[in-house]
């Protein structure tokens, strides 16, 4: 009986340990995974230059529409418009290109 007893409180000793050795070893990995999804959304927000290039074009249209707002309606100030939208879009995939290499 006694040997029964030892080696059952031996047995419940070493798998409460391995259980609490699991257990803390599982709060590291959620612990690691939750740092690398924060450095993940970090390196994602980081800024690339594409909103000032977008807000340098808004403010020169604006600029351009309040202080001529009859010209709007004019074909060739269209064009230009939409020449000028071109060169933004180039722009723009230029620095996401760049961003990507």
């Amino acid at each position: 009986m006694k040997l029964w007893k030892s080696t059952s409180t031996t047995y419940e000793t070493q798998m409460r340990g391995s259980l609490k050795k699991q257990r803390l070893q599982r709060e590291n990995i959620q612990q690691y995974l939750y740092n690398v999804q924060m450095q993940f959304l970090t390196y994602l927000k980081r800024r690339d230059g594409k909103q000032q290039v977008l807000d340098k074009f808004i403010d020169e249209f604006n600029a351009f529409s309040d202080e001529q707002p009859d010209m709007r309606e004019d074909d060739q100030t269209k064009e230009e418009l939409h020449q000028r939208t071109d060169i933004l879009s180039d722009e723009l995939w230029e620095i996401a290109e760049d961003r990507k290499e």
